[in-house]
Order: C-alpha cells, then sequence, then structure tokens
C-alpha cells in the first residue's frame, strides 16, 4: 500500500487556505497490508473500470472516528465528528479510481486530505494507525513548537500531521475498491481511500500551535 498527502500553505486570507501539491510528489512507505473485497456496488461512466465503494455505513464510520481519535487525545486535539460532505466529496474522488489528490471534486470545500490504496473497508484502521500515525511519528521528533517545521522529510510525516492537527474538527472518508485503480502501478483489484478533513491541517505557519507533542500513551496497533 502507498499513501500520498497534501500540504498547505498560508494565503493572504487565512479562512480559505490555498492548497499546493507538495514538491516532490510525495510517496510515503509500503507496509505489506492487504485489502479485504468491500460489498456495495454501483455504476460507473467508464466500461474499462469496476468500482466498488463502502465506508458509508455506522462501522466504517466508527472506525474511521475511533482510529483517528485515538492519536488525537494523546496530542491534546480534540475528538473529530463524521462529517458527511466531507465524506461525500471523498466518495466522489475515490470513485475516479485514479489515484491522485483532488480537493474539488464533491459538495465540500476548502478541506485537507488524505490519500492511501491497498487496505480494503474492514481494515480501513490499519491506514490510519498503523501506517499514517505509527510509522511517521517518529519523523516528526525535534519539530514540535515550530510554526514551519523544516519540510525536508514532509513525505515522512504529513500524513500523521494531518491526523493530529487540533483546529481540524471534522473527517469523512471513503473506500473503493476498483479495478484497475489508475496510477497505482498495478493492474489488480485495488481499494482506494480518501479522508478528508475541515478545517484543513497541515497549514504553513501553523504547525507549532497544531501539532502538539504526545503525551506518551501506549502505542496502539491496529489488527
Amino acid at each position: 500500500p502507498r499513501c500520498r498527502r497534501c500540504q498547505l500553505v498560508p494565503s493572504s486570507t487565512p479562512s480559505t487556505p490555498t492548497f499546493v501539491a507538495p514538491e516532490p510528489t510525495i510517496v510515503a512507505p509500503e507496509p505489506s497490508i492487504t485489502a479485504d473485497p468491500t460489498t456495495a456496488v454501483v455504476e460507473t461512466t467508464s466500461t474499462s473500470t469496476s468500482v466498488t465503494p463502502a465506508g458509508t455505513d455506522a462501522a466504517y464510520q466508527a472506525k474511521i472516528l475511533d482510529s483517528h481519535n485515538i492519536h488525537r487525545s494523546n496530542h491534546s486535539a480534540p475528538a473529530l465528528a463524521w462529517n458527511e460532505t466531507l465524506a461525500q466529496s471523498a466518495l466522489a474522488l475515490a470513485s475516479t479510481c485514479d489515484y491522485h489528490h483532488d480537493t474539488s471534486l464533491g459538495p465540500a470545500a476548502g478541506y485537507g486530505q488524505n490519500i492511501a490504496f491497498g487496505v480494503g473497508c474492514d481494515n480501513v484502521d490499519q491506514i490510519i494507525t498503523n501506517m499514517m500515525y505509527n510509522e511517521e511519528m517518529m519523523y516528526y521528533q525535534g519539530l514540535y513548537g515550530e510554526a514551519n517545521p523544516d519540510m525536508t522529510n514532509f513525505e515522512n510525516w504529513g500524513h500523521f500531521s494531518q491526523i493530529v492537527w487540533l483546529d481540524t474538527t471534522t473527517v469523512g472518508c471513503a473506500t473503493v475498491t476498483c479495478s484497475p485503480l489508475a496510477e497505482s502501478g498495478s493492474s489488480m483489484s485495488l481499494p482506494f481511500t480518501v479522508c478528508n478533513y475541515y478545517p484543513a491541517g497541515n497549514y504553513g505557519g501553523e504547525y507549532g500551535d497544531n501539532v502538539l507533542a504526545p503525551l506518551g500513551n501506549p502505542m496502539v496497533v491496529a489488527p
């Protein structure tokens, strides 16, 4: 599985942040996690791509929220609430079956975004906990308190910082199984997960106030 994330830079109007793709293109480490198939099937406009979405039921939402909030509490950040508008925008991107960032699709706007592929909806907590938090938190050591941390290793901690971003209050995600998933480097059927966040994190100049040092809670590993 691979992950990508967006970085934000401040605009002249802080309430409407400008999203820019990080340079160079960011690809996260590739842990060996297998995916489970999803269920409900919807039609797609493409005749060459099979789309199987999931991520709309209560169990999926609970897993998304729990796997975010357990780590946010370790960084003195308030719990996130589910945002259905963000989830619909996440579903719009995941249903394209093209692995890339896009914060213009769907009804939401002005949100942050994490994406990953290779893990099904039944194990989506493995993406949040194992891949984006546990594997990345170590790379942020020495950067806590800095408004503009050194971005040299942003590709190693960009998911983590969005997950624990203090000012973010809501999240909405969707997982879609694509056959195939464009830009994944594979012709296999792969789940594509998109999580959108509002207000957006990874905002230049605001890291010190929003990515707080951990309290030292025991590490959690998603099975």
